[in-house]
């Protein structure tokens, strides 16, 4: 099982509070009669919740760090459900959803840029079944079907790059999204 946490207070984790509010009471756990997902509010006075969801067997057999577990996760409930995923990490002190959905707009997907392919993986935001998570989540799976650990910290980001160059309606769709880096002013 793949679990990830959200705090609703300084930090958020968008499309975590979709699913939330569906979790009654403290110490309940609802499981998402589509989606499959399991959500449980863990704290009333934080607003803590935790969602997660079952690997492939044969996935869930491999072992995988949790740290990596995040990017299964980020791409899964992407996939399913659409919406945007923020690290808890991310400090948002206004509602980014105009500017995101602004930003989306082109291409149904988007995500920051550290360079010209290179995406940021700690926003990202996409309509439910978009191309591009959908092919993303499947190559994390092939990876993780070949191998029992991440030969690389931004393994991810490089399947994304690899798939911008091998797949045509991949890197259309990639071109057509704006381009933001995180890191300029």
């Amino acid at each position: 099982t793949v679990n990830g946490l959200g705090w609703f207070t300084g930090c958020a984790l968008g499309i975590v509070g979709i699913l939330a509010h569906e979790a009654a009471g403290a110490g309940t756990q609802h499981i998402h009669p589509v989606l499959g997902l399991g959500v449980s509010r863990q704290d009333e006075r934080r607003n803590c919740f935790v969602v997660s969801f079952d690997l492939p067997e044969d996935i869930e057999a491999r072992g995988i760090a949790p740290t990596h577990r995040s990017d299964l996760l980020r791409l899964e409930l992407l996939a399913r459900c659409g919406g945007t995923w923020l690290d808890a990490t991310c400090l948002v002190v206004s509602d980014p959803a105009a500017a995101l959905g602004d930003l989306r707009s082109p291409s149904g997907w988007f995500a920051f840029t550290k360079r010209r392919i290179t995406l940021s993986t700690w926003m990202m935001t996409a309509t439910p079944g978009h191309y591009l998570v959908l092919m993303l989540r499947e190559a994390l799976y092939v990876y993780w079907r070949h191998h029992d650990h991440l030969s690389h910290y931004f393994a991810l980001h490089y399947l994304f790059e690899a798939l911008t160059v091998l797949d045509a309606d991949f890197g259309r769709i990639w071109e057509a999204t704006p381009r933001l880096r995180f890191d300029e002013p």
